[in-house]
């Protein structure tokens, strides 16, 4: 059992030369479950949880086990699992970002996430048998005595959503001066927003300022402000000239982030919370500022890195993954939110501005041009969509790059299908049937498996 020690910095490599460890369970996390979340709480970015794991990583690399020992990070409703869900253990949630890079730099440590319910009693004894099992699944839950596995499906039809973008209203973008952001600008005033406000911590370049300029001209109030949204106090002050201006805020994409790359073994607690500042305290602090006024939309840039994972990005990773749930944490307490897990921008964003687009760190990922990104997010912002990922991907070339069975479990579903439509043959009812019934007996108790059988094989003789 992992709790956090006094002096997380000191190795604690001696203490794990036993060489007989199977396991390290962490539970930290379970701390950070409350309620009633405040300022503070969200404020201790990597302290809450990323940084005693990170720490543990180092400590098990340098030990000497004859053995790896299985990985397993446990925290308590940080995901959205059922319908009531209300996200009380969010900041914890930054851990299953965190897990997935694990899983792709240390698959010998066949790192696990398991959220919890807070039924103490079934907890206990589902996790105990998940935490015994083969380690083939990276992310588990458990809600009403219930086991919930993880997989990435294609998106189902979700219901029309009309939002009208208003010439009497104000819309906010952060990170609006440049990249993704000043592209969103350009999209929101082509669909005839009448104030827009560009919010930057630094300065905007030339080329910038033309783009900002030829916005105006097409009949678009845009104001700029420089302000740092890690800091609450200067966010307000934007918030307040909003407010005071006779447009009302009517919706936000926030599109803030920054990249510190390394491997796990290579982060630090100050690289990690330079990454989660504007995700993690920008995305709060905008909330907590905002949710007393009536928004049509609160749209949050997540990325793939939180969904697949991204080597050397862990820090990236874990970011975003805080964005993944506080959507669903937001809509659980009646307000609007939907973030969306973008691909890598050809042109765009703070993964292009360092020659991102041209480095695979995802295998197979292809890479969305403004066009295409634009296109994708009109279908997005029509429909009534918490989370959804857009991207696209050679699922093959995937298979072929990545080693963590748990990763290939969890997009099993996908790459069946794309190998499908590769070969141009359609999957036959009978292979449906067949697919179905692997992924049931998957996700499923073994004390389950008999009755799952009989039902699949009275359906297939009839």
């Amino acid at each position: 059992v992992h709790r956090k020690r006094d002096n997380p910095e000191k190795s604690d490599s001696d203490k794990l030369k036993t060489n007989n460890i199977d396991g390290i369970i962490h539970l930290q996390s379970l701390d950070e479950y409350s309620d009633d979340i405040k300022d503070k709480d969200t404020e201790k970015l990597s302290s809450a949880a990323c940084e005693s794991v990170i720490n543990l990583i180092k400590t098990i690399t340098a030990s000497k086990f004859i053995k790896s020992p299985k990985l397993i990070l446990i925290t308590k409703q940080s995901q959205h699992i059922a319908a009531e869900d209300k996200i009380n253990g969010l900041n914890a949630s930054p851990l299953w970002g965190l897990g997935k890079v694990i899983s792709l730099e240390h698959p010998e440590l066949k790192c696990a996430r398991i959220d919890i319910s807070g039924n103490e009693e079934s907890d206990i004894k589902l996790s105990a048998d998940e935490i015994m099992s083969d380690g083939r699944e990276g992310e588990v839950a458990f809600r009403k005595g219930e086991r919930y596995v993880s997989r990435l499906t294609r998106p189902v039809q979700s219901a029309e959503k009309k939002t009208e973008i208003k010439k009497d209203a104000s819309y906010l973008i952060t990170g609006g001066t440049k990249g993704l952001g000043l592209l969103f600008a350009e999209y929101l005033a082509d669909k005839g927003a009448g104030h827009l406000v560009l919010l930057s911590r630094g300065e905007t370049s030339e080329d910038n300022l033309k783009k900002i300029e030829a916005i105006r001209k097409s009949g678009t109030e845009v104001k700029t402000f420089t302000a740092d949204i890690t800091k609450k106090d200067e966010l307000k002050k934007v918030i307040d000239d909003i407010s005071s201006s006779g447009y009302s805020l009517k919706g936000i994409i926030q599109s803030a982030g920054l990249l510190d790359d390394g491997i796990i073994t290579n982060q630090s607690k100050d690289k990690f919370d330079r990454v989660l500042a504007p995700k993690v305290l920008g995305s709060w602090y905008l909330s907590e500022l905002t949710k007393d006024m009536d928004l049509d939309f609160f749209i949050m840039f997540s990325s793939i890195a939180s969904t697949l994972g991204s080597a050397g990005q862990s820090n990236h990773s874990a970011a975003n993954a805080f964005l993944d749930s506080f959507a669903y944490y937001r809509r659980a307490r009646g307000l609007s939110a939907t973030t969306i897990n973008w691909g890598v921008w050809s042109e765009s964003g703070s993964a292009a501005g360092i020659g991102a687009d041209r480095q695979e760190k995802i295998p197979g990922l292809n890479i969305i041009t403004p066009e295409l990104g634009l296109k994708l997010f009109d279908r997005i912002f029509s429909r009534d969509i918490t989370r959804t990922g857009a991207f696209s991907i050679d699922w093959k070339r995937f298979e072929e790059k990545v080693s963590s069975k748990q990763l290939l479990n969890f997009v099993s579903g996908l790459m069946i299908k794309d190998k499908a439509e590769i070969s141009g043959k359609k999957e036959t009812p009978s292979e449906r049937k067949k697919t179905n019934i692997l992924e049931e007996l998957r996700n499923s108790p073994g004390e389950k498996h008999t009755e799952l059988l009989t039902k699949y094989f009275r359906k297939l003789i009839s």
